[in-house]
């Protein structure tokens, strides 16, 4: 209850489903990491989805119908720590759906959903400033870049797929001068920042998302 979907269904209307797994990344790790992404969108397509003619039903376990009537469904995607801290590449300029780079994971990620559900709101969030990696501006790994420019790629593909964007890097009170505060070390965030980044998360939603497809009749 504590995290930061954890926060967000209880100070909301909203039902959260987390999907995401701790230490991974947008990128499908040359390790082969069968909990990056990639496979973890394999995985949701496969075992939380119901095959329509056109589309698919989200069909989550343990949800009922009643719970879910009425809802706008929302992807929220936030990753670019573990692409950064493992020095995978940014993108391929030969292959812009590469998997084993940043932005093409995310690209065909969201492609696959959008796919399956084309008429979902697709959120992505950047991460928060970081104290790993001398601020951010150490270079990891011979193909990785420094951590701005996994924070512009998401920036770029919000544009490029017509995304939402909720930019925790550049305009968040977690800053540089404000790590100590919201992050335990360096990282991930402490209780009080999970709650900052959850209120945002709630204002954007219903400042930005729900007037475009719950507009208030006149």
């Amino acid at each position: 209850s504590f995290s930061i979907p954890g926060y967000v269904t209880g100070l909301s209307d909203a039902v959260s489903f987390n999907f995401a797994v701790s230490g991974t990344s947008a990128s499908y790790s040359l390790k082969g990491n069968r909990r990056d992404f990639p496979c973890v969108v394999d995985d949701f397509l496969a075992e939380s989805t119901t095959r329509l003619e056109s589309g698919c039903r989200f069909t989550p376990e343990n949800a009922s119908e009643a719970e879910l009537a009425g809802k706008k469904l929302c992807f929220l995607i936030s990753y670019g720590f573990n692409d950064y801290f493992d020095g995978a590449p940014v993108e391929n300029p030969e292959d812009p759906y590469d998997i084993h780079s940043f932005k093409g994971g995310l690209r065909t990620c969201i492609s696959r959903l959008r796919e399956a559900f084309p008429h979902a709101v697709y959120i992505l969030m950047t991460p928060t400033h970081t104290s790993a990696f001398q601020s951010g501006t150490q270079r990891n790994g011979e193909n990785g870049g420094c951590f701005s420019d996994y924070i512009d790629a998401v920036k770029d593909l919000a544009e490029e797929t017509g995304a939402c964007l909720i930019d925790n890097y550049n305009s968040s009170v977690i800053t540089e001068e404000t790590l100590d505060s919201y992050l335990g070390d360096g990282i991930h965030p402490n209780e009080s920042g999970r709650l900052v980044i959850a209120c945002r998360i709630i204002d954007f939603i219903e400042k930005e998302v729900l007037p475009d497809h719950f507009p208030t009749p006149s």
